[in-house]
């Protein structure tokens, strides 16, 4: 993965694609990850586009609204979602489109490849000695579906990252790993019950000021404790509240009481692009969007089947 690169770096390439190598009815697709670009491009027409991974939204935005300026034809741009459907922030810009719910993960989690990862991971086989399997167990205790239960338990955390944002708070949630090349995550088992999977709050806010070296945030400032609860008991959609890694770290942790094998956050993300079939893309929203915006560009550009 490319880091730390510059959001006009990122547009001297795309502009050097536009104008000295790009075939005539190419589209050149700015995205926010090379994880997106594996994920996005088995649902689109081969030799048809050329991708761009920016490292983030707040470079690939950029980079867009750089090329609608200098009015570079076919080029567009696929971001996540985030909190913006939430906060009611949608970018008003033609050819920038947006995932169902907060990312592209949880668009995956909230489709039928979920359940390939599900068998694929969790212990479904009944003992020989009777009974229910692990994560049949696990549902019958806690009178719901395994996703269910793990989105309640993301919630905290989601709403966490979401008042950080309101507040600008610069709590961090994962950090760049620059010799391993790699995101490190919080330790989900300091404030997530290994055998409930149920978030404790307090202890959550200790682990990400701990994380985030801002000890004692919370007991500086008690208003912020308020305002967590408040989001906390908030109804939200909490596909678009929750954010994919951490809910697939969560997945990852609670394997310790439902699997049938270990596996890492990458392990998963891998398995759900590869069950993330083409019909299910299909079904989404920024499926119809990408369509829309084919059928008013063509000819020249045919990205979608």
């Amino acid at each position: 993965m490319k880091k730390n690169i510059d959001q006009n770096d990122l547009f001297g390439e795309i502009k050097l694609w536009y104008h000295s190598e790009r075939p005539k009815n190419q589209v050149g697709i700015i995205v926010e990850a090379k994880t997106d670009e594996k994920l996005y491009r088995k649902m689109l027409v081969k030799g048809n586009y050329r991708f761009f991974a920016a490292d983030g939204w707040s470079k690939a935005l950029p980079a867009l609204q750089q090329s609608n300026t200098q009015k570079l034809k076919g080029v567009i741009c696929i971001i996540d979602a985030d909190f913006r459907r939430i906060e009611k922030d949608e970018p008003d810009i033609e050819n920038l489109f947006m995932t169902d719910y907060h990312d592209a993960e949880m668009m995956m989690i909230n489709s039928p490849a979920w359940e390939g990862v599900l068998n694929e991971y969790a212990d479904n086989s009944l003992p020989s000695s009777g009974g229910l399997s692990k994560l049949d167990k696990f549902e019958q205790t806690h009178n719901h579906d395994i996703k269910t239960h793990l989105l309640e338990a993301c919630k905290p955390l989601s709403c966490l990252i979401l008042l950080s944002k309101k507040e600008n708070l610069s709590l961090e949630f994962k950090k760049y790993i620059n010799k391993k090349s790699k995101y490190k995550y919080p330790d989900y088992s300091k404030f997530i019950h290994h055998k409930k999977m149920i978030c404790d709050v307090n202890d959550l806010i200790k682990t990400i000021e701990d994380f985030s070296k801002k000890h004692n945030l919370f007991k500086d400032k008690p208003e912020l404790k308020t305002k967590l609860n408040e989001l906390i008991t908030t109804e939200f959609d909490l596909h678009e509240l929750c954010n994919g890694h951490h809910f697939i770290n969560i997945f990852v942790f609670a394997l310790g009481e439902i699997g049938s094998k270990n596996a890492t956050r990458d392990d998963i993300e891998t398995n759900l692009r590869t069950a993330y079939r083409p019909q299910d893309f299909q079904q989404t929203n920024l499926y119809h969007d990408l369509k829309n915006w084919q059928d008013n560009n063509t000819p020249p550009y045919h990205l979608l089947n």
